[in-house]
């Protein structure tokens, strides 16, 4: 992962996009390529899901770029990383350094009941796919397990610092 700051027209984009061409994302056969362009009022759900309403009226929760590149394998290119909020960036720690994230499920009709799922690393993911299994037996609230790609990385991009916040 890596964080490329310049200031605006510098050439940070086209660099970010050398940069994925030279490690194989985005190639034909090889790991994807996931753009995700941030904007101030982005929440931290925006970060990683939007809401979207299904034709009877229900909610279903759509995975953002950063989670689609997480799930298969991608390098996600954030573009913008000084426009987000302080609160909006703690999501991130989690998915950064521990692999992990918790998304929102409720709701959704296509995840059995389940009203979240956990994202984690897959060398964690056999182990932790066990204890769910058993944790399901109980009346506790269903969970959902998923794997982040071991190839998933995170190219982000911003600006210096200005006084304007």
């Amino acid at each position: 992962d890596c964080l490329l700051v310049g200031e605006q027209g510098c050439g940070k984009s086209a660099l970010a996009r050398h940069a994925a061409s030279l490690l194989g994302y985005g190639a034909p056969g090889g790991p994807g390529l996931e753009f995700f362009f941030l904007y101030e009022e982005m929440s931290s759900r925006d970060l990683l899901q939007r809401r979207a309403t299904d034709e009877a009226g229900r909610t279903r929760w759509i995975d953002s770029p950063l989670v689609r590149a997480a799930r298969t394998g991608a390098l996600c290119i954030l573009d913008g990383m000084h426009r987000l909020h302080g609160d909006v960036l703690c999501v991130l720690a989690p998915l950064l350094q521990d692999r992990q994230v918790t998304l929102a499920l409720a709701n959704d009709p296509l995840h059995d009941g389940a009203v979240s799922e956990l994202l984690v690393r897959s060398d964690r993911y056999e182990v932790l796919s066990q204890r769910v299994a058993e944790d399901s037996s109980t009346n506790e609230a269903p969970l959902r397990l998923g794997r982040v790609h071991p190839a998933f990385r995170i190219l982000a991009l911003a600006e210096p610092p200005s006084g304007r916040r």
